[in-house]
């Protein structure tokens, strides 16, 4: 149940976070994102199902998990180049990242629920692992990382935190050292 737990706490933080900087980014380009804030948390949501969706249609085993937080890193290191364009910081571009953010998320939280064990306290345990770093996230990015690292900063760490759980469950033989939990 850890190793799941350690997933999604990772996600959780992810998510938040990256919402809050693309909505950011958004703003430096257009001034605002009071209009756009809306928009762009429907896109959250709509991608968390959209990923649930999705994740019916796979198996449930660490390296799909593996492949999700893969692609979780890859998002990441794609928004550090996306900072310094505000050229294309359009609605549809970071929209767009919001939804693929949200739908790895949304797909990989149902897969770590079926590796738990589909049972009810698994469940309640992993939306906690998944809610309380997501709310650490948007308590913290406002306050300590964007002033501290700024935007850019703030992606390479996300890259980095994301980056180095693949790493870990690369190295730890995934199914191998944990089984199916």
């Amino acid at each position: 149940m850890l190793p799941a737990a350690a997933s999604l706490a990772v996600s959780g933080f992810f998510g938040i976070a990256a919402e809050m900087m693309l909505l950011l980014m958004y703003q430096v380009r257009h001034g605002a994102m009071f209009g756009m804030a809306s928009l762009f948390f429907g896109l959250y949501m709509l991608g968390l199902a959209g990923g649930s969706l999705f994740a019916g249609r796979v198996v449930p085993s660490w390296s799909a998990i593996l492949r999700l937080k893969s692609a979780q890193s890859i998002v990441a290191l794609l928004c550090i180049p996306l900072v310094s364009h505000p050229e294309f910081h359009s609605a549809m571009i970071l929209g767009g990242m919001t939804l693929l953010i949200s739908m790895i998320a949304g797909c990989e939280f149902p897969l770590l629920v079926r590796i738990a064990g589909n049972r009810p306290e698994a469940v309640s345990r992993l939306v906690a692992a998944d809610n309380l770093p997501a709310m650490m996230a948007g308590a913290i990015a406002g306050i300590w990382l964007l002033p501290g690292l700024g935007i850019g900063g703030t992606w390479i760490l996300l890259a980095t935190l994301s980056g180095g759980f693949t790493v870990f469950l690369v190295l730890s033989k995934g199914e191998r050292f944990y089984g199916r939990i």
